[in-house]
């Protein structure tokens, strides 16, 4: 009898978590900047349980379907470079740097290993590194095919230091990698709004023209 009992209950709290998480799933959720979008992920991480990437494979850091970046404004930073548009996260990576000798990013995967696979860290992902090393939040760029890649900082805090030490409260951890895809865009719209980003730089708004064409 004790046994069936505490099926029956195993079952009923497997059936919650499925109801909840299928409710997350149809729950939209929108930003409106990739800085807002970096600030859920974080608060996310924070909540989720373990230590570094194995938080990445907890529920809350599920990326669902429905979720959108829209952004309808001018971007407030040159550090923050995302076109007006909207768009979709194709993926998200942690990207170590405190226990390791070299920079080192965690590819994701939902289900299985939570140690997943590693990857070397992409040019810009370096380059995102040394200027949230200067102090910036969150660092955007733009490809030639109207998508991004968002670079945020994962900082220090109190309850972190205990196993990140010599690490202080501020201090960075690592960062988020965030690869984005525009979701039927207008290419006209979309093509004057990555010319303005390359600016400056002929050749590359030229090979922007071509890949619309």
């Amino acid at each position: 009898m004790r046994v069936h009992v505490v099926s029956v209950a195993v079952l009923f709290c497997c059936g919650l978590l499925a109801f909840i998480s299928l409710g997350a799933a149809q729950q939209p959720l929108e930003w409106a900047s990739e800085g807002h979008m970096h600030a859920y992920f974080i608060d996310k991480f924070l909540e989720s349980p373990g230590n570094g990437r194995g938080r990445m494979v907890s529920p809350l850091m599920t990326i669902w379907p429905s979720m959108r970046l829209i952004v309808e404004r001018e971007p407030p930073t040159k550090a923050m470079v995302v076109a007006l548009g909207e768009y979709k996260i194709d993926s998200l990576d942690l990207i170590g740097i405190a226990k390791r000798s070299g920079p080192v990013a965690f590819v994701t995967r939902y289900h299985g290993d939570p140690a997943g696979q590693t990857r070397s860290l992409t040019p810009f992902e370096q380059k995102a590194l040394g200027e949230l090393r200067s102090g910036r939040t969150v660092v955007s760029q733009m490809d030639k095919s109207g998508n991004a890649v968002v670079v945020g900082s994962v900082l220090a805090r109190a309850e972190c230091v205990r196993c990140h030490a010599p690490s202080r409260t501020g201090d960075l951890l690592g960062a988020f990698s965030y690869r984005l895809t525009a979701v039927d865009p207008d290419k006209s719209k979309r093509l004057s709004e990555v010319e303005k980003l390359l600016r400056g730089q002929p050749q590359a708004a030229r090979d922007v023209t071509d890949s619309y064409r």
